[in-house]
């Protein structure tokens, strides 16, 4: 695919790689569903944000989460679908163009299906599981700076998502999730929690429905920076072409 859009005249070579590189990350989707949920919450209709949750957002059971599990939840899936969903597959199209972030999203499209521990699935989702840890270890790390930024840019509290991520990131079961969760905690001083799982913010306040609003603000603003940085990457030719001499004859 990549071969055939070099083929098309400038400036037109880049709009079919561009569409198809949209089908790895999305922003949009997460933001409409995020604040689908949080105006069911404002107006107080619980049952259909637990719906809504659980349709778009997560695998668990919603039925008994208040409105602070609700929100924490919501605020969960956002900080770490910043990874998944965006600070990934964007990262390894910088690095390896648009083959390397359609394998991303294959190998994460699979955890997604597969990486559960039930009956069916327990020993066919380890390895897109296993896979999937080591796709995300660096994107998930470069996801808490990013929101770390992205929390100085929008007034909220960079030092505490710092503080956060260093002390309570590996609280979760996962080795990445915590990375930008517990970032996203410090970030907003709130503290999330799954039950039976892990705390991360251990000592703020519950999240309320306002903290959703705020989560995705900086879910914006982290998609500024991520795309600022795939830009400059692009645009750098790589250190072999910068190195290289021509020699001219005498």
């Amino acid at each position: 695919a990549v071969a055939l859009t070099h083929r098309l005249p400038q400036p037109f070579d880049w709009l079919p790689e561009g569409l198809l590189l949209k089908i790895t990350f999305s922003l949009r989707g997460l933001v409409d569903a995020s604040r689908a949920i949080e105006r069911q919450l404002n107006g107080g209709n619980i049952p259909e944000a637990r719906r809504l949750l659980s349709w778009h957002l997560v695998s668990r059971d919603t039925n008994n989460l208040d409105e602070s599990g609700i929100s924490a939840a919501v605020i969960e899936s956002v900080s770490e679908n910043a990874c998944d969903g965006l600070v990934a597959p964007l990262m390894y199209y910088a690095q390896g163009g648009l083959p390397v972030a359609l394998a991303y999203r294959f190998i994460n499209t699979c955890d997604s299906m597969l990486g559960y521990h039930d009956a069916a699935r327990e020993w066919l989702g380890k390895i897109p599981a296993r896979l999937d840890d080591l796709a995300n270890l660096l994107p998930a790390r470069l996801s808490s700076l990013l929101i770390i930024l992205a929390a100085y840019l929008t007034g909220n509290s960079p030092r505490n998502a710092w503080k956060t991520m260093r002390q309570q990131a590996k609280h979760t079961l996962s080795p990445n999730a915590g990375y930008p969760m517990s970032a996203m905690a410090g970030a907003l001083n709130v503290e999330l929690e799954k039950s039976g799982h892990y705390r991360l913010g251990l000592g703020h306040p519950k999240p309320q429905p306002g903290d959703i609003n705020r989560a995705t603000r900086m879910l914006f603003v982290l998609a500024g920076l991520l795309t600022a940085l795939v830009c400059t990457a692009k645009l750098i030719p790589p250190a072999s072409d910068r190195g290289a001499t021509q020699t001219l004859p005498r």
